[in-house]
């Protein structure tokens, strides 16, 4: 029974210890599926190997400044053509008016025209307008109507330019575009300049082919720090069991817990459902190697 195991990096490889110490049969690890848990890299471009562009790791972002540095090799067509950008959380509502003023009038005008080809595929896709958080002012039309937020006239000009704004005068509502999820970050900013926003699951699910990779398996084990209503709102885990589904393969879950009836799982196209309670990783493999011969 070869099994396509998916989950956060730690948790993966030692379930598969698990399951090789106890099953001959191989088991191999979703492609890609690691890169939704990288927290030090907030922007990284899909690529083989994937290439990050800047990293958090060790580093307190007091400006945002270096976020102007990819955009500007985005503008210069450093990346290549068509390039897919992964998003970390910090990018939803940091990074846009800070990137923006330290690009000079050259790199904005070059990255107003490569942005068209760029793609930007955000972690999280959760709605939220993020008023209060910084760089906030991207969502601003003009500095007349947030003073205290300091808005670059520049910014502001450059919307009302790109018309981004309503003849009333409202704030942008580019948040509420699926997979935009925020107000004034980077990804804000190029999904204004005409980048195509996706959500990071699709992104990586077209970029490394899953639905080939589940064609070798026969059988999918999803693994899941979350309880199991947490796991019924996962992007990772629905997307993935619906290809299970389609590829008509029994996909088994691993949750912290079980509460949820079955029939919500059924819904989702999971199979099986396993509560890891107090277990380790590497027990759960161990258990689902005898458990799936």
């Amino acid at each position: 029974m070869r099994a396509l195991v998916v989950g956060p990096p730690p948790a993966t490889t030692d379930f598969l210890r698990g399951w090789q110490a106890n099953s001959h049969d191989p088991a191999l690890a979703l492609s890609g599926v690691e890169l939704l848990y990288n927290p030090g890299a907030p922007l990284m471009q899909l690529a083989d190997p994937p290439h990050i562009l800047v990293s958090q790791m060790g580093t307190t972002f007091a400006s945002t400044a270096p976020f102007a540095i990819p955009l500007a090799a985005v503008a210069a067509g450093d990346l290549g053509p068509h390039p897919i950008l992964l998003a970390g959380p910090s990018l939803h509502h940091d990074g846009g008016a800070g990137a923006w003023r330290n690009l000079s009038v050259d790199q904005r005008n070059r990255l107003t025209h490569a942005a068209g080809q760029l793609t930007i595929a955000p972690l999280r896709q959760d709605a939220l307008l993020g008023v209060h958080a910084r760089s906030s002012q991207l969502a601003a039309i003009s500095g007349d109507q947030h003073r205290g937020a300091g808005v670059d006239r520049a910014i502001s000009n450059f919307y009302s330019a790109h018309q981004w704004v309503y003849d009333t005068g409202e704030l942008l509502r580019i948040a509420r575009q699926p997979g935009t999820a925020m107000a004034g970050g980077v990804v804000m900013l190029l999904a204004a300049l005409g980048a195509s926003v996706t959500p990071a699951v699709t992104a990586l699910c077209e970029y490394y082919n899953w639905p080939k990779q589940l064609t070798q398996a026969d059988v999918v084990i999803i693994l899941s720090h979350a309880d199991s209503a947490e796991v019924t709102v996962d992007p990772v885990i629905t997307e993935v069991a619906k290809l299970a589904a389609a590829a008509i393969l029994p996909c088994a879950v691993v949750a912290r817990d079980h509460q949820l009836p079955r029939r919500t799982f059924a819904s989702l196209g999971v199979s099986d459902l396993y509560t890891r309670g107090n277990r380790s990783w590497k027990e759960m493999g161990a258990a689902l190697a005898q458990t799936w011969r």
